[in-house]
C-alpha cells in the first residue's frame, strides 16, 4: 500500500499547525480586548480568559500526537525516504488522529505500527496483522510509513 506524501503533510502537519496558532490568536485577541474593556482583579480576569485558554489546551491535546511525528515534515522530504523490513509486532491507533484519504481504503485514521522493535506512524493500518511479514519505506526522522507490502515468508 503506498501513501500520498503530500497528504501527510497536509493533514498531518499544516492542518495541526493551523488549529493551534488559530486557537492561540483566539487566546491573544480575547487577552487584549478583556484588558481593553476591564478594570477588574486578576481572579475576575482570570476566570474570564479560563474558557479561552482551555480552548487552546484543547487543541494542543487534539494536535500533540500527530504533530510529534509530522513536525519533521517542515525538512524532511520523500527523497529522505528509507527501505526496511520486518515483522509487524503489534498496530496500535493513534489517539486524535487526523483523517487521511487513501485511493484503497477511502478515509483512514493513523495508526503506529510496532515492527522489530521500532515504531512508526503510519496513515491506515488495514490489511495488516500482528505477525505479517513487511517491507515498508519510512521517513527517518518523522518515522511516518510512506508505503508497505506484505512478504511471503
Amino acid at each position: 500500500m503506498r501513501f500520498q506524501y503530500y497528504i501527510y503533510r497536509r493533514a498531518g502537519l499544516f492542518v495541526p499547525v493551523f488549529m493551534m496558532i488559530f486557537a492561540g490568536v483566539i487566546v491573544i485577541v480575547s487577552l487584549l480586548f478583556y484588558t481593553m474593556k476591564s478594570k477588574h482583579s486578576l481572579p475576575a480576569f482570570l476566570s474570564a480568559v479560563a474558557p479561552t485558554f482551555g480552548l487552546l489546551a484543547f487543541f494542543i491535546i487534539i494536535c500533540f500526537p500527530t504533530i510529534k511525528y509530522s513536525i519533521y515534515l517542515f525538512h524532511e522530504k520523500e527523497s529522505d525516504a528509507l527501505l526496511s523490513y520486518g515483522t509487524v509486532e503489534s498496530i496500535i491507533p493513534v489517539e486524535n488522529s487526523p483523517r487521511y484519504s487513501t485511493e484503497e481504503d477511502g478515509v483512514v485514521r493513523a495508526v503506529f505500527l510496532i515492527v522489530d522493535k521500532e515504531k512508526y506512524y503510519c496513515m491506515t493500518g488495514k490489511g495488516l496483522s500482528k505477525g505479517d511479514h513487511v517491507t515498508f519505506q519510512f521517513l527517518p526522522q518523522s518515522r511516518m510509513i510512506l508505503s508497505w507490502e506484505k512478504n511471503d515468508r
